[in-house]
C-alpha cells in the first residue's frame, strides 16, 4: 500500500498494489502491460475514517508477476501525487497553466521518497526529472525502512 501525507494533516488518494499476480488472474491478451487500475470514486481513502462523507478517489491497482516496478510507482505519480500538489498549489491560490512558471517560494512542493531501486529509477529518469523541475517539486530519497516502526522514524 502506498500514501502521502501533507504537513497539514491530509492524505492523498490510496493506492494499494496486489502484486504477483498469475498470468491465469491476469491475462496478457487482456492486460498487456500486466497493469489492471481500479478507481474507487467514494470511500477508499485514508483521509477520512467516515466512508459515507469520504468523497476521496482511491486506486486499488493489480500487477502481474515480473511487471516493472518502476511503471508502478510512474503510475502512482500520475494518479495519486501530481493530483495531490495540484490540489494543494490550487487552494494557496495558485492557477494552473502549462505556460506558467510556478512561483519558486510560494509553491513549492518538497517530496521525500522511501523505496527501493526501481522506485529510484523512477524518480530519476529523465522524464520524471524534467517534471520535477518544471513544476518545482524537489524529490529526496531516503533509504526504505525494514519495519512499520522504522518507516515512522525516517
Amino acid at each position: 500500500m502506498t500514501f502521502t501525507m501533507s504537513p497539514d494533516k491530509t492524505i492523498a488518494a490510496l493506492f494499494a498494489q496486489v502484486l504477483r499476480m498469475s498470468e491465469d488472474e491476469l491475462p496478457k491478451d487482456q492486460f498487456p502491460d500486466g497493469i489492471y487500475v481500479m478507481c474507487i470514486y467514494k470511500g477508499l481513502s485514508l483521509s477520512s475514517g467516515d466512508a459515507r462523507n469520504n468523497s476521496h478517489v482511491g486506486f486499488i491497482v493489480l500487477c502481474r508477476r515480473g511487471v516493472d516496478e518502476q511503471k508502478i510507482h510512474a503510475l502512482y505519480d500520475d494518479l495519486v501525487f501530481k493530483e495531490l500538489v495540484k490540489l494543494k498549489r490550487e487552494k494557496l491560490g495558485y492557477t494552473y497553466d502549462d505556460e506558467m512558471e510556478v512561483p519558486d517560494a510560494e509553491f513549492r512542493a518538497v517530496r521525500w521518497t522511501d523505496g527501493g531501486v526501481p522506485q529510484m529509477k523512477a524518480i530519476g529518469s529523465e522524464e520524471a526529472m524534467v517534471y520535477y523541475k518544471k513544476w518545482k517539486i524537489d524529490q529526496n530519497k531516503h533509504s526504505s525502512s525494514r519495519s512499520a516502526m522504522e518507516a515512522a522514524c525516517d
